[in-house]
């Protein structure tokens, strides 16, 4: 073994002679029939033979230790060891077996590619290999290649885009009748109409059967990989969707690839050379193609990615963000500013910050058209996460209204309200409640600076300046009398929110129970609250 690393030490024979001097060494002072080495050695053999984790073998090695006299050279880790071991650089090959401990693939079956006794597989299923996916395990269904379109199951939709790897499935759309608004053909250009038009309803049956007909000679029987058990039930065949999704991850995807896309993080950005030459390919933009240079490449700017001013603003905007406690994980933790990027994201963060921050952190970024899109996108994600999903005022239809830096209460009246009830059961007599409001509270009022309601927490506006999280913004909706000027004569009733932030919490004592009263500072409705914006916030200043 020593003249085998005597070979790795040629350029340097010094480093040679110091481990040689190391391995040579007695296990301990005195011992003849042990050196360094060759207790390592010994030791390493018999935990490979018997196959031993590394945990075992370095709990071994200091049991060993303790057993040993003192100022003994035997390693007391598993690390030390392994570093002895390689400056030996004892050679090895690998050789495959069979799962099934059947063959070992060598000699005659070096080239097998299964087990001839059992059968099995010589190559392990990786990630790769798996097919990782509800759709596919569900459905039976192909959910890759050229044959993995749900619509037309056919290769012909399918096109490689051969810079990003992808594949790009754009074609199917052909299937529809040939005048259909959402009939488009490959790489999304329009079909153009060869031939007269169809005079009459005559002719659009005639054409629209042809489709239906060239559309059923396709073989599916490509496409379908299994048939999955779940098809014996008998509700499965009326199901419109067979598997299932998770939101949260898709959520957060979806945002990872948009946030890296809109601060352009190199490697992470959708918005690479790679993608720029398969529009190339598609014939989309040809404005936007990559211009190679003698020693670099030039990508002309999008619309999508902010400005070093709008990415300062992003990430400034989103670390000064103050949320009901418990609402989110701190989200200052996310932010690099030195780096201009969001770093440690999680699900639940992503939830947060699509559904509720990004619509408002944008407000002043990236052209209309653009911003617009992103908004109605965040807006989606907060629609199908409701536990109510309202088709008719879905994020497709309407824009969704935000509220920001204030959190809806329940004021306080509850108690109020029992004593009504009290009298009402007690036909107009004094009830216990009753009495005790009478007498009115104790002359002491106390304070505080944190109040649960409901398992709610709430606190002071003075109290929130120091915390990362804020709980003092509230929300009233109130019946209140409108009038449109000192002369008008005819007064409207309607409900009316008011916005404000909690000053101080009082606790007033009527003996047998307490009432807790909220002082606010309350936003003018006239001049510091905008309604439905552009965008369809609501804004507080």
């Amino acid at each position: 073994m020593c003249e085998a690393a005597y070979d790795n030490y040629t350029e340097n024979p010094e480093a040679f002679m110091e481990f040689l001097e190391e391995a040579e060494k007695p296990l301990y002072n005195g011992c003849k029939r042990y050196t360094k080495l060759s207790a390592i050695v010994k030791l390493y053999n018999t935990k490979a033979k018997h196959r031993k984790s590394d945990a075992l073998f370095s709990d071994l090695l200091m049991d060993f230790g303790d057993m040993l006299p003192d100022n003994h050279n035997l390693p007391t880790k598993m690390y030390d060891v392994k570093k002895t071991l390689s400056c030996l650089a004892l050679s090895h090959e690998k050789i495959h077996a069979c799962s099934n401990d059947c063959i070992l693939y060598r000699k005659q079956y070096k080239d097998c590619v299964n087990c001839p006794k059992c059968g099995l597989s010589r190559w392990k299923l990786t990630k790769k290999n798996i097919e990782k996916k509800a759709y596919g395990n569900l459905s039976g269904c192909t959910t890759h290649g050229y044959y993995a379109c749900p619509v037309c199951k056919e290769d012909t939709c399918a096109k490689h885009l051969k810079n990003g790897k992808k594949m790009s499935f754009v074609g199917h759309r052909r299937f529809l009748p040939r005048f259909h608004p959402y009939r488009r053909c490959v790489f999304g250009k329009k079909i153009s109409v060869k031939g007269k038009k169809r005079k009459n309803a005559k002719d659009n049956n005639l054409e629209d059967s042809k489709e239906e007909k060239d559309f059923g000679s396709i073989d599916f029987r490509k496409c379908w990989k299994k048939k999955f058990i779940f098809f014996n039930i008998p509700y499965w065949k009326h199901l419109h969707v067979r598997h299932c999704l998770d939101v949260m991850h898709i959520e957060k995807n979806v945002f990872e690839s948009l946030i890296n896309t809109l601060v352009n993080v190199k490697g992470k950005t959708k918005d690479n050379v790679a993608a720029r030459l398969d529009m190339v390919q598609m014939g989309v933009r040809p404005e936007l193609a990559p211009q190679f240079g003698e020693k670099r490449t030039y990508i002309p700017p999008v619309a999508c990615s902010f400005t070093k001013k709008e990415k300062l603003q992003v990430c400034q905007s989103i670390k000064d963000i103050k949320v009901p406690e418990g609402f989110s994980s701190n989200l200052k933790n996310l932010v690099s500013l030195s780096e201009l990027k969001l770093i440690g994201l999680k699900s639940h963060d992503c939830h947060v910050l699509m559904q509720h921050f990004l619509p408002i952190l944008i407000r002043d970024a990236l052209p209309k058209h653009v911003r617009y899109a992103i908004i109605r996108l965040s807006f989606f994600f907060k629609d199908i996460c409701c536990k109510v999903l309202d088709v008719a005022n879905s994020s497709c239809s309407r824009s969704s209204i935000m509220w920001t830096n204030v959190l809806p209460v329940d004021v306080p009246v509850r108690k109020i309200h029992e004593v009504d009830a009290e009298i009402d059961r007690c036909n107009g007599g004094t009830t216990s409640t009753l009495t005790w409001l009478a007498h009115g509270p104790r002359g002491q009022v106390i304070k505080y600076s944190s109040y649960v309601i409901n398992d709610n927490l709430y606190q002071t506006k003075a109290r929130y300046d120091e915390r990362n999280c804020q709980n003092s913004g509230v929300s009233l909706v109130a019946s209140t009398m409108l009038v449109c000027s000192a002369k008008d004569k005819n007064p409207l009733m309607t409900d009316v929110t008011f916005y404000g932030v909690i000053e101080e919490i009082w606790e007033l004592d009527y003996h047998k129970f307490q009432v807790p009263l909220f002082k606010c500072a309350w936003v003018a409705n006239d001049k510091g609250v905008i309604n439905n914006d552009e965008c369809g916030f609501t804004l507080v200043n």
